[in-house]
């Protein structure tokens, strides 16, 4: 009964086995998880102290060791010789894979670099350029052509 009005009032009947009612609660909005971009196709390549590469033609596969602060790559020839075609200077000489296969090659030569050694007198070498495949990239690129046979790579 209300002591105001007079009138009997309902009770409302709880039931002991029902949980009381949780205020209603809205969750947080989760911004939508958003992946980044695919690099470009023009991204660096990246690679290790020493590669497989491959010198086209003829096919001939060879370790390389990557030196980042040489100027100019150089590859171990063997037999050396310059000559003149069509009033041009060209090279022909051997590579050798790791097999004991041999081939030889003729290349017009680009130039010419001076090897400076500490205590020693300046070599010149002969440079040529090959088409070498590395990380099955294909990139025609200047080599200087040396003995290198008492070199690891």
């Amino acid at each position: 009964m209300d002591a105001g009005s007079g009138e009997p009032q309902e009770m409302a009947m709880v039931d002991e086995t029902t949980p009381p009612r949780q205020p209603v609660v809205e969750c947080p909005v989760i911004a939508p998880i958003v992946c980044p971009e695919p690099p470009p196709t023009h991204a660096k390549l990246v690679i290790g102290e020493v590669e497989a590469i491959r010198v086209e033609p003829p096919g001939l596969l060879l370790n390389a060791r990557i030196d980042t602060g040489a100027t100019t790559s150089s590859i171990n020839a063997q037999e050396i010789q310059r000559f003149e075609r069509d009033g041009k200077r060209w090279v022909r000489f051997i590579l050798t894979d790791e097999h004991g296969n041999s081939y030889t090659m003729e290349r017009p030569m680009t130039r010419v670099v001076e090897i400076k050694r500490h205590g020693g007198k300046s070599l010149q070498r002969p440079v040529v350029k090959v088409k070498l495949l590395l990380a099955g990239k294909v990139q025609s690129t200047e080599v200087s052509l040396a003995d290198r046979s008492h070199f690891e790579y």
